[in-house]
């Protein structure tokens, strides 16, 4: 099975989206899955609270929810039971620094990202949101500097490789 290719980007990208449905987030549903090289799921997440955390509504509105809730990327890592190594990360949206930096010291090595809410479609951070427009910068510059490549699918046409 190849990953990566058009078929199975497309399947695991729809697979996090339907994982980012579980967020009880009011703003902004982010889901992720994790397979090994060979393409086997090992982990997946939604951004939320941690295990046990009481999920109010007080507790997932702005700011109160930036001390609560764990990025879908790092709940994925988290809570994933093997090895990293070489796995390939399906995200929703593009991981702000702090995913980011997680993700170089897991081991993932390829990211693919949504196109529709990556680095630099139309609807990107970098684009259209202020407040996520640092980190995500700082995102790219990490990944490169790392050497782990990413891909921003489209399901229209693919987008091709980036930092490969």
């Amino acid at each position: 099975m190849n990953v990566r290719n058009d078929k199975w980007i497309h399947r695991y990208i729809e697979m996090a989206k339907m994982i980012s449905s579980w967020s009880k987030d009011t703003s902004t549903k982010v889901g992720c899955v994790i397979v090994d090289p060979k393409g086997s799921p090992v982990s997946w997440g939604y951004n939320g609270n941690a295990m046990g955390v009481e999920d109010t509504f007080e507790r997932l509105e702005r700011p109160v929810k930036y001390h609560y809730v764990a990025h879908a990327e790092k709940n994925a890592m988290d809570l994933c039971r093997s090895s990293l190594e070489n796995c390939i990360m399906y995200i929703t949206h593009a991981p702000c620094s702090s995913c980011a930096i997680s993700i170089i010291q897991s081991g993932i090595k390829h990211v693919i990202i949504d196109g529709n809410n990556g680095f630099t479609g139309p609807n990107s951070y970098l684009h259209t949101n202020d407040k996520w427009k640092e980190a995500v910068s700082h995102s790219l510059i990490m990944f490169h500097e790392a050497g782990v490549s990413y891909t921003e699918y489209r399901k229209e046409r693919h987008q091709g490789e980036h930092n490969e």
